[in-house]
């Protein structure tokens, strides 16, 4: 059910190691054509589950999110790509959700972090063995810092589940350190900065309350050890907008795509240009002389959701995370919250909300882990190991 959702992730991130550029248009669309088919798919084959799923305060406003998506086609600078990638992006939170009402909560995390390390891997593998040129340092595939907030949100699948008994410290650990290498060798300070205090956090949360202080303590003596073995190399991460200032995606390139964005959003302030569009709007102003620099996206969650679904946009998505909050006490709270904050923090430097955007996939995994009461109660009992109710 989530493997054409994965499929879709990896080609996005793989595509520039994999030299497949020539036929990235056209394997984009038949993706986008086969996950839009599979959740059409599983929505009439759980026509219950599809309604169910409504009930839930914070899933109804990422689906009104998707939806508005969909429906900016009519006034978007690129209808063809917004459709599709409206729809594409309806069409995950969809399976996720739909997953996730079926399955359990802990499954569609399980089978989605699975996926992810996968397509982490896969990048690696490719970069090694082709060299690519793609890369701050070796062994990262793409966008490396697109690659590095991906593999965050990686970590934190499965550090969610290590911190409610479903994946063994083992693994937990190994695929954080996946998570981490990757982090460090794309040189993304923000998603770095994320998962050393996610893990943080977890590790926290694990321990007992008599032995957190030392558990914090073990914590923070790794980092210091590992810092202390790649000094010179923590130095250049430190030191790199002063070496690089003319990348745009260092900090010195994000303020000006920030002042540019903002100079761009009053020309459609209540809708937007339209979803996904921000490559066309972009590539226009370099067109037209506006800009000599092709930043194609505003670089920052808020910003391009203001840029591409206009204030009507903006008012949904900060709906969806007051709603995350508000419904805290229904099901598994934490892993909402914890969940949505790693998406806004990664967002404050990059777009979230694009073609196959893992962010949305880790937005409707948050959603879901807000059950409510009725029969949500028996995923939760059955997803923590107790009997279902009435059992005998």
């Amino acid at each position: 059910m989530l493997l054409p959702l994965v499929v879709a992730v990896g080609i996005r991130f793989n595509t520039p190691g994999l030299h497949l550029a020539s036929v990235e248009s056209p394997l984009r669309l038949g993706v986008q054509a086969l996950v839009i088919a599979s959740a059409v798919t599983v929505a009439l084959a759980y026509p219950a589950h599809f309604v169910s799923m409504f009930r839930n305060p914070a899933t109804r406003w990422l689906i009104g999110l998707t939806t508005l998506a969909i429906l900016s086609t009519t006034w978007s600078f690129d209808p063809a790509r917004t459709f599709m990638q409206g729809a594409t992006a309806f069409a995950g939170v969809l399976l996720v959700v739909l997953h996730s009402e079926i399955r359990g909560w802990q499954s569609t995390r399980a089978v989605l972090m699975r996926g992810f390390v996968v397509v982490i891997a896969l990048g690696i593998a490719v970069d090694l063995a082709s060299g690519s040129e793609q890369v701050r340092w070796a062994g990262v595939a793409g966008a490396a810092t697109q690659l590095a907030q991906f593999a965050v949100m990686t970590a934190a699948l499965a550090l969610l589940g290590w911190l409610r008994g479903h994946e063994t410290t083992i693994f937990t650990t190994g695929v954080t350190g996946l998570c981490l290498t990757v982090a460090f060798l794309s040189q993304s300070r923000v998603a770095l900065l994320v998962l050393v205090c996610l893990c943080a956090l977890t590790v926290y949360l694990r321990a007992d309350r008599a032995v957190r202080p030392m558990a914090i303590l073990g914590v923070v003596a790794t980092v210091a050890m590992a810092a202390s073995a790649l000094v010179n190399q923590i130095g250049q991460l430190a030191l790199r907008d002063d070496t690089e200032v003319g990348d745009l995606t260092e900090l010195t390139g994000r303020t000006s795509i920030w002042s540019e964005s903002l100079e761009l959003y009053p020309r459609r302030p209540v809708v937007g240009h339209g979803f996904a569009s921000g490559e066309s709007i972009w590539a226009d102003r370099v067109f037209t002389g506006e800009i000599s620099w092709y930043p194609s996206n505003a670089h920052n969650v808020f910003l391009e959701t203001l840029l591409s679904l206009g204030l009507l946009g903006s008012v949904v998505l900060l709906g969806l995370v007051v709603s995350v909050f508000i419904h805290r006490q229904n099901g598994d709270g934490i892993a909402a919250s914890i969940l949505v904050v790693v998406v806004l923090v990664l967002g404050s430097t990059e777009a979230m909300v694009h073609f196959a955007s893992p962010a949305f996939v880790v937005l409707a995994l948050a959603c879901s882990a807000l059950q409510l009461p009725g029969r949500y109660n028996l995923t939760m009992r059955h997803e923590l190991g107790a009997p279902a109710i009435g059992a005998r």
